[in-house]
């Protein structure tokens, strides 16, 4: 039998642990052991969580001291995780009936990672009530003025659902919302401590030693994409781990292992410059609609764009078929 440890951590938000851990032990089947992450929840709601994992068989509470990037979690667990698979669940996710079969199955079939149907609520951007957020993705790279940037392709992104093809595919890439490890290949590879673009990073290391990674649709999530409005606590975390100067930190951590920039990296600057905009105003109990608007008219006045290629994506090259299997620098 395939053994599991399921992490439950915060990466935007405190509030929506209880929820998440209910979801998890409702639709899960499968025995796992639970470990639930305090990177500086509020007392009263650590203390909620205290009393709600007392019924759970082999759960526990991990006090990190106050708040730490979710990277300085994961350095610290892999290394003494026991079980055969680790399964990352972020505190703003809701795992579906029958998420862990297919993941467990992808593992055991040889992923190294298994990236479930991860879906989306409104929240921030404005479309259909619940779309994709990621099904596969491919690393691309393509060159500006002599320079290769790499871009990161999510296909079939904003979908309705019922238009994500039911096949497990292939993917680089991961989202940190839910994600299945098989932990004996994550104990192999570093992890550097960056807020954003270390999704891409671990699978480039599992793919440097010849690993499989896979999105498997059969394993659904939903995340809540800031749909629900943000306490003062929440707002605080939220705006420590998506620091600009963390940010650009990670953006020259990566730059410095694998030598390349992004060619998003100040749309990303823009796009958590309008996720903070739109928490404001859903604060401040402006209806979602509204709030779209708003944030939409702050980012026109107060961003700044860089896309200077007309079709980066029809003149790019995929990464991994480029350059094989390369080493980062450490």
């Amino acid at each position: 039998m395939t053994t599991i440890t399921i992490v439950i951590t915060p990466r935007e938000r405190y509030y929506g642990v209880i929820e998440c851990i209910d979801a998890v032990c409702e639709n899960t089947d499968e025995p796992f052991d639970l470990i639930i992450t305090d990177i500086g929840y509020p007392k009263a709601l650590i203390n909620q969580v205290e009393q709600r994992i007392k019924s759970i068989p082999n759960a526990k509470i991990i006090d990190y001291g106050g708040m730490v990037t979710p990277m300085k979690v994961f350095e610290h667990l892999v290394p003494i995780i026991k079980t055969d698979m680790l399964v990352w669940v972020e505190t703003d996710t809701t795992v579906l009936p029958g998420w862990m079969p297919p993941l467990i199955e992808s593992i055991n079939d040889g992923a190294s990672f298994v990236s479930p149907l991860t879906l989306e609520k409104e929240g921030v951007d404005q479309g259909a009530k619940i779309r994709n957020h990621l099904y596969t993705c491919k690393i691309l790279v393509v060159e500006y003025e002599g320079v290769d940037y790499l871009i990161e392709a999510k296909e079939y992104r904003r979908e309705l659902p019922e238009k994500i093809p039911l096949e497990i595919r292939p993917t680089e890439t991961f989202e940190w919302h839910t994600v299945a490890f098989k932990t004996a290949d994550l104990q192999e590879i570093d992890f550097p401590d960056m807020v954003m673009r270390q999704q891409i990073d671990i699978p480039m290391q599992l793919r440097a030693q010849g690993k499989t990674m896979v999105a498997n649709p059969f394993s659904k999530v939903i995340f809540d994409n800031l749909c629900t409005r943000l306490t003062i606590k929440d707002m605080r975390y939220f705006f420590f781990v998506w620091s600009h100067k963390l940010n650009e930190k990670s953006h020259r951590e990566f730059e410095k292992r694998w030598g390349y920039n992004f060619y998003s990296e100040q749309s990303i600057y823009n796009w958590v410059f309008r996720r903070k905009a739109f928490l404001i105003c859903r604060f401040f109990f402006i209806p979602i609609p509204l709030a779209n608007k708003i944030t939409g008219l702050a980012k026109r006045i107060f961003c700044k764009d860089w896309d200077p290629l007309k079709d980066p994506i029809g003149d790019s090259r995929q990464l991994s078929q480029e350059i094989g299997n390369p080493e980062p620098n450490r």
